[in-house]
């Protein structure tokens, strides 16, 4: 309020002057305590007409550099967010996997608890590394082998009362059986022509005979006991021991 001429060394340079003052005091002023503009300011009215060629000239500068400046910054959010995004999916794939995780062991605890120790299927007379339980396994199921490598002779009656008590045990849901099927195929007729190699034969389809014996009353007393038990029996369609 104290300026005087002989600082800016002329008085229009010092109207000017004042007029930024006041504009300046006014943009900072809020809104409830902003002045009613009823006045007119002749200061800041020559300090718009001096500098209104000046500002067009800086708009245009500003709007270029502002372009430029936008587009660039536009550039960078959005790389910035492409980051964010692929961080963001692969936390979320993360946490999908995690919880499917979870879920399964959830349900496999929970199966295995109502299940207690039942299982679901025997596979009998199969090799000691048989496909058929390997692929169950893998999927989760519970399959047991029943063979000699497992300890069953299942040509001996006493086999079977071990696997009575294996039974009431796990209480397999299904019985797959593959004996034995060589002797009972065609191509074996042919093989064994001679007297002496049809005796031999014949013996040997007697054991199959003696096994089935011990074999077929204990799926039976299974399937009486259990109507829900599936049984599957492996032969050729074409084999003779049907």
């Amino acid at each position: 309020a104290e300026m005087s001429a002989e600082h800016y060394g002329n008085v229009e340079l010092l109207e000017s002057a004042q007029g930024l003052a006041a504009e300046i005091e006014f943009m900072m002023c809020p809104e409830d305590e902003k002045p009613q503009q009823n006045f007119k300011n002749p200061a800041k009215k020559k300090f718009k007409n001096s500098q209104k060629q000046k500002k067009n000239i800086d708009t245009d500068v500003h709007y270029a550099a502002s372009s430029t400046s936008g587009a660039t910054s536009f550039e960078r959010d959005r790389n910035s967010g492409d980051q964010r995004q692929g961080l963001s999916w692969k936390i979320i794939k993360a946490t999908l996997a995690f919880l499917g995780m979870m879920t399964l062991a959830a349900q496999t605890g929970l199966r295995d608890f109502l299940q207690g120790d039942q299982v679901d299927g025997w596979e009998m007379f199969c090799s000691p590394e048989s496909w058929l339980t390997a692929a169950c396994r893998s999927e989760g199921l519970k399959f047991s082998r029943i063979n000699l490598a497992q300890g069953f002779d299942l040509y001996k009656p006493k086999v079977y009362e071990e696997l009575k008590k294996k039974y009431k045990l796990e209480r397999p849901r299904r019985i797959w059986v593959s004996t034995r099927c060589t002797v009972w195929c065609p191509f074996t007729s042919l093989n064994f022509r001679t007297e002496e190699q049809r005796v031999v034969l014949e013996q040997r389809r007697r054991k199959e005979r003696a096994m089935f014996k011990l074999l077929i009353p204990f799926l039976l007393d299974i399937l009486e006991n259990d109507p829900a038990c599936e049984l599957f029996w492996e032969w050729p369609h074409r084999c003779y021991g049907w």
